[in-house]
């Protein structure tokens, strides 16, 4: 992960020196969700799924469109807050 994030803060600096349609395609969301871990693991498994989508053109040269360049998805999903009924002891 402190890879990821060394690589994001690089595009961050040097994002104006992208063409104007790399820098309006590349995009940040963070959001604040309420979710049980049944449904954190179904929002997990959705995101994953429309990555893998794309995926097959990373072992696949043939399957890249031209101008293509590889971008990073980061996802992650974690609770912000510990669990008032934990100690300190991780879920069986």
């Amino acid at each position: 992960m402190g890879q990821s994030l060394v690589r994001l803060r690089t595009w961050m600096e040097t994002r104006d020196k992208f063409p104007p349609t790399w820098q309006k395609a590349a995009d940040t969301t963070t959001a604040v969700l309420f979710a049980t871990p049944d449904e954190l693991k179904a929002l997990n498994n959705e995101l994953l799924a429309v990555v893998m989508r794309y995926r097959a053109a990373l072992t696949d040269p043939d399957r890249r469109a031209p101008n293509v360049l590889p971008v990073e998805v980061v996802v992650v999903g974690y609770p912000i807050e510990r669990h008032p009924d934990t100690s300190g002891a991780e879920d069986a």
